[in-house]
């Protein structure tokens, strides 16, 4: 996490297809709210930078990969845009 700037890294995101990088609090152990969350195309992708929002930064976050489903590099989380199979809320490391 990157105090001075807000911002978290992912050090690698494998999509098979376009998918949006969603950052979430800590709620007991669950999934929290959305803080930040930045599109990444299918592929390979290193060091993404999610932008987040310092106030509500809990000691664990979660990053969750989102399907672009709706409109494309349109962020729809809670609508089209579902998280991924691969990355269900029951699968998400800690960060």
């Amino acid at each position: 996490m990157d105090g001075e700037d807000t911002a978290v890294t992912v050090p690698l995101v494998v999509a098979e297809t376009a998918v949006w990088v969603v950052i979430h609090t800590d709620n007991e152990g669950e999934l929290g709210n959305i803080i930040g969350q930045t599109w990444v195309p299918a592929g390979i992708n290193r060091e993404v930078v999610v932008r987040i929002d310092a106030a509500q930064i809990t000691p664990t976050l979660y990053a969750v990969l989102h399907v672009d489903a709706g409109t494309l590099q349109e962020g729809e989380p809670g609508g089209t845009d579902v998280p991924s199979s691969a990355t269900a809320p029951s699968f998400a490391p800690p960060l």
